[in-house]
């Protein structure tokens, strides 16, 4: 990628903003700025990165004080599957060194999620891209979630 091939009106885009915030610069900058906002604690991250080193940065975000995460994070990452990418590389790499440098917050793949999804949703290329952070030191990590789990087989 090359400066200049996604421009943009930041005029016109944050005009069009009622709950969100743009927050523009460096990974390493923003993730901070965006911390120190005080913000709701998150659920949810979609990582649209692209390199191993912005990546990296933004995982910055999971080592916030346990009252702005959810024991648990779903997460999106758009660049972990197919050409170029691999566990040497990007995204993935980034991943493991980050799991490996932490002993109570992890990130893992969510394997089988297809067989969770309606059927028209089941080869689609997002389904493997979803990856759940754990928060294992939060202090809720160990409460009911409320997720529905057949607790139950009632044999006939």
């Amino acid at each position: 990628m090359s400066q200049g091939d996604f421009p943009m009106r930041e005029e016109d885009l944050r005009s069009r903003l009622h709950k969100a915030e743009l927050l523009l610069g460096l990974v390493g900058d923003t993730v901070q700025a965006f911390l120190e906002r005080n913000p709701d604690p998150i659920g949810f991250i979609a990582h649209d990165l692209d390199y191993y080193s912005s990546t990296k940065d933004a995982f910055g975000v999971f080592e916030a004080d346990e009252r702005l995460l959810f024991p648990r994070i779903l997460c999106y990452f758009d660049d972990v599957l197919g050409y170029p990418w691999g566990d040497v590389n990007g995204e993935r790499l980034a991943i493991i060194e980050f799991n490996a440098a932490h002993e109570e917050r992890k990130i893992a793949q969510l394997h089988g999620m297809k067989f969770l999804l309606p059927s028209d949703q089941f080869n689609q290329r997002w389904v493997d891209s979803l990856y759940l952070a754990h928060v294992f030191d939060h202090s809720r990590y160990g409460q009911d979630e409320g997720v529905a789990i057949t607790r139950r087989l009632d044999l006939p």
